[in-house]
């Protein structure tokens, strides 16, 4: 793929119901034939007129010279909270010349290639060898045939969104003079900041916790944070010291498996009986936060940490969880896309991806993942700056550490840079530049060209209406 200038996270949205007139999104975006040359016009028309539970799009153009490779192409990488996989929709104006070319679109894991993620379309979905100049659009969140399981439409942090061509279904393979455009609606799955939950569980004697825990909690509709852990018994268990466990799990992970939310001694069964215990939440790599799909479950441990049953106990537990606003909730925000295939070069001059507008916008994240390595330079890496005025490429304020972002790192795993906010060189004003360029200089961060890396870099904004002055 040629490099692509892309600039997503605009509020847009639809009506679910069509009421008041405005119309669904499936009477939007569903198939219509259109004259060549106006299918990406049209798709961008369609997203304009959104209007109700904000959805954004991420797009990816493909042409015959800079094919999606059998190593597939990441398109999006959420952040700080998890998105919800509305709709993809699919336009071209020259087919695929392959015999079976069908597009595939995959949840992954970091390290997951093409073809090993979860896929999120049917396997003939989406043909890219049906009529040219025709828009086909799959609604995930309306059409359960194209799922291949329950709640499989959602992208978490730590995961990506990657797209490839499938010969047979199923194995990747490289596009074959497809000429196309691809887009993703995604929607952010947002808190109520005051649905705090109080979690409780009671056990009696004769009721007693097994060895192999109890789940007591399910984050279903978002993230959720750890806020309080309180204990108290009238029965104590037995003579030998038992302590409360409260973990983390994730995936299959059984009891005495997951992320450990309390010190090994913190909430001791055998204490004095009728007093409150409060432990202490652990939060190292953030194992107080549970993604959907993590669970609660608790169960009682011997000093050693093993789990063990309670035969005597009589107490009660109660776990306190809110809604993880981290992710910025109501926040104005937007994701800038730079892609590169294996046929694009930046060269030396680099490639400016966005252009500051009136409003303040200030960068927050800055993630880069690549399916190909580069090879052509020797250790290459990325680096992004901030321009201003006349400033030329590798000459304006550098947003990350010299070789931060290493481009012959292991692929199909992201990668985030630490951003550098001296001068408030990370906010960027009217006709400010972001710049992006190829390095292998950790002294000067020189640019030179980049010739066969295919990566995703991905920026976060934030909207910010404060003013600032710059002292240097």
């Amino acid at each position: 793929m040629p490099a692509e200038i892309e600039r997503v996270g605009r509020t847009l949205a639809y009506s679910a119901d069509g009421d008041h007139g405005a119309p669904t999104l499936a009477q939007h975006i569903r198939g219509a034939s259109l004259p060549a040359g106006d299918v990406e016009a049209e798709q961008w028309r369609i997203l304009r007129g959104l209007r109700g539970p904000k959805v954004f799009p991420v797009k990816l153009n493909v042409d015959a010279t800079n094919e999606i490779t059998a190593t597939g192409h990441p398109i999006f990488i959420p952040k700080n909270r998890s998105y919800e996989v509305v709709a993809v929709s699919e336009a071209h104006t020259v087919v695929d010349a392959t015999a079976t070319a069908n597009l595939k679109l995959e949840v992954c894991a970091d390290g997951d290639a093409a073809a090993s993620g979860t896929d999120l379309l049917a396997a003939t979905a989406i043909n890219m060898k049906a009529t040219a100049n025709t828009i086909i659009t799959v609604m995930l969140n309306q059409q359960s045939t194209s799922l291949t399981g329950a709640a499989l439409n959602v992208v978490k942090p730590g995961q990506h969104l990657k797209v490839h061509m499938a010969l047979d279904n199923a194995t990747a393979t490289i596009t074959n003079g497809y000429e196309g455009v691809i887009t993703v609606w995604l929607r952010p799955i947002e808190a109520d900041g005051n649905n705090r939950k109080n979690i409780t569980y009671t056990i009696s004697k004769g009721e007693d916790l097994a060895a192999t825990g109890q789940c007591i909690f399910i984050a279903r509709d978002h993230r959720w944070k750890v806020t309080s852990i309180k204990e108290v018994h009238g029965v104590v268990q037995g003579a030998v010291a038992e302590y409360l466990k409260v973990e983390r799990c994730q995936g299959v992970e059984a009891a005495a498996a997951g992320d450990d939310l309390l010190a090994a001694t913190d909430i001791d069964l055998t204490d004095t009986i009728n007093t409150v215990q409060t432990g202490t939440i652990l939060t190292t790599s953030n194992i107080h936060i549970l993604e959907m799909g993590d669970r609660l479950v608790i169960h009682a441990a011997s000093s050693a940490a093993a789990a063990e049953a309670t035969t005597t106990y009589n107490g009660c537990i109660v776990v306190t969880v809110e809604p993880y606003l981290a992710d910025a909730s109501g926040i104005e925000e937007q994701y800038i896309m730079l892609t590169a295939g294996v046929a694009s070069d930046w060269g030396v001059l680099g490639q400016t991806f966005f252009i500051g507008d009136d409003r303040l916008w200030k960068v927050k994240d800055i993630d880069e993942i690549h399916s190909v390595i580069e090879t052509g330079v020797a250790a290459p890496s990325l680096q992004i700056e901030r321009c201003q005025g006349t400033e030329a490429v590798a000459g304006g304020d550098k947003l990350m550490a010299a070789q931060a972002i290493d481009l012959d790192a292991t692929k199909d795993t992201i990668q985030s840079g630490t951003i550098v906010t001296t001068g408030d060189r990370d906010v960027l004003a009217d006709g400010d530049r972001l710049v992006a360029y190829g390095t292998n200089d950790s002294a000067s961060d020189a640019a030179v060209a980049l010739t066969n890396c295919e990566m995703l870099v991905q920026v976060r904004l934030e909207r910010t209406a404060i003013q600032y002055v710059s002292t240097t």
